[in-house]
C-alpha cells in the first residue's frame, strides 16, 4: 500500500459517510512504510466500523475479501490500471474508482453498475452515492461480468491489431501469432 493509494482519503471520508449509513470499512494491505501504517491508525482510531489489515494477505483470502464486500472502493489519486479492479470486476463486484479514460473505458466495458466513477479525489458523498446505488441494484437482472474477451488469444490478437494499426499499412505486414 502505497500513498497514491489514497488510503489516508478513504478513511477520513469514510468516517464522514458514516452519517446515516450503515457502512463499514475493511482496509486490506501492508503499508509501503511505518509511518503510513501509523497515520493510517491514528485515523482509523476506535472507529468500530473500520477494519484495517494491515498486511500481506494470499490470494484465496484477498478474494474472499472481495467477495464478501458490497463494493471495493479504490482511491487512487491517479490510476492507468488494477489488478485488484479486474480481480473485483472478475469476482461480479462493483468497484468505486477515479474517473479518467481507462475507467471511462472499464465503466463502457463492464458496465456503470460494476464500474462507479467518482471526479478529482474520493469524497463521503461519493462513497455514499456508490453505495446507495449498488444497494438499489438489481442484481439478478443484471448478471455476471463478462469477461470473455479478456481471454490470452483475445488479448494477443487486440495487440496484434495495434501493432499493426501502429506500423500504418496492415495489409503488407505478414505477423504469425
Amino acid at each position: 500500500m502505497r500513498p497514491y493509494k489514497g488510503v489516508e482519503n478513504l478513511l477520513q471520508e469514510f468516517i464522514l459517510a458514516q452519517g446515516e449509513n450503515s457502512l463499514s470499512l475493511r482496509v486490506i494491505g501492508a503499508p509501503q512504510t511505518r509511518a503510513l501504517a501509523e497515520r493510517l491508525h491514528q485515523i482509523a482510531g476506535d472507529e468500530p466500523s473500520i477494519r484495517l489489515e494491515l498486511e500481506r494477505v494470499n490470494d484465496d483470502a484477498l478474494a474472499t475479501a472481495i467477495v464478501d464486500s458490497e463494493l471495493v472502493v479504490l482511491p487512487y489519486r491517479d490510476i492507468h490500471n488494477s489488478g485488484a479492479a479486474l480481480l473485483a470486476l472478475s469476482l461480479d463486484r462493483p468497484i468505486l474508482v477515479p474517473s479518467n479514460d481507462v475507467t471511462i473505458a472499464w465503466r463502457q466495458e463492464f458496465g456503470d453498475d460494476y464500474v462507479h466513477l467518482y471526479a478529482a479525489e474520493l469524497t463521503a458523498d461519493d462513497l455514499a452515492a456508490a453505495v446507495a446505488r449498488v444497494r438499489s441494484t438489481d442484481w439478478a437482472s443484471i448478471g455476471p461480468v463478462s469477461m470473455d474477451h479478456r481471454d490470452w488469444p483475445s488479448i494477443g490478437q487486440a495487440h496484434r491489431e495495434a501493432y499493426l494499426q501502429a506500423l500504418g499499412d496492415k495489409d503488407s505486414v505478414d505477423l504469425e501469432l
